[in-house]
């Protein structure tokens, strides 16, 4: 397989690796700023810390690892934003109906 298939696919992991650590680190108990940011921030370090290693395995270049993993990860932020919108988009029309 390739690399980039790799990556693409440790990218669609992510979301539901968050979702985990989020149980796990209890977030919801944070004050809403502090977990605001935790939720933010958590699936970009993920990216970095899964297709970020892995694309310095690769490669060995720290800088072009860095910005896979830090695009690896905004990706899964930015569809995981999505799908909840898509999600509150689909309630609201159901209550209309």
């Amino acid at each position: 397989m390739e690399p980039v298939s790799i990556v693409a696919l440790i990218t669609t992991a992510i979301p539901f690796v968050t979702a985990l650590a989020k149980k796990a680190l209890k977030t919801e108990k944070l004050q809403d700023r502090a977990r605001k940011g935790i939720n933010t921030l958590l699936p970009v370090l993920i990216g970095v810390l899964s297709s970020g290693l892995f694309a310095f395995s690769q490669r060995n270049d720290w800088m072009t690892s860095l910005a896979i993993g830090l695009g690896s990860g905004g990706a899964a932020a930015s569809a995981r934003d999505i799908e909840k919108n898509l999600v509150r988009l689909v309630e609201a029309l159901g209550k209309l109906i």
